[in-house]
Parts: structure tokens; sequence; C-alpha cells
């Protein structure tokens, strides 16, 4: 959790000032920027919701 609050945190700042030169173009695109943050909770849903359907597969 602490690390996604950080690099939400990152992202964010990235909306205003572009720290380092080799993130410029990252710092100016407007979808792929959100790749990265989005793909980390969805990839956790879809994990935790296929344990728990294993779960009830499982033991049914």
């Amino acid at each position: 959790m602490f690390t996604a609050s950080i690099g939400f945190t990152l992202l964010a700042i990235s909306y205003i000032f572009c720290p380092t030169s080799y993130l410029g173009s990252l710092c100016s695109d407007e979808r792929y920027r959100y790749l990265l943050p989005l793909f980390v909770p969805t990839t956790a849903w879809f994990v935790i919701a296929n344990w728990v359907g294993w779960e009830y597969f499982r033991y049914a």
C-alpha cells in the first residue's frame, strides 16, 4: 500500500514537473502514464477473484 501511494504521488507530480530527461516522453504522453498505476490494482483484483473462485470450486 505504501509503494502504491508513493507511485501515485510520483504520477501526480509528473503532471506538473517532469523530473528527468529520460522520462520526458512518458511525461508528455496522455495515455500510457496510466498503464502501470491501473495495471497493479487490476491484476491484484483478478488474482483475488480467481483465488476466491478456486476456493469455492474446491470445496463445492
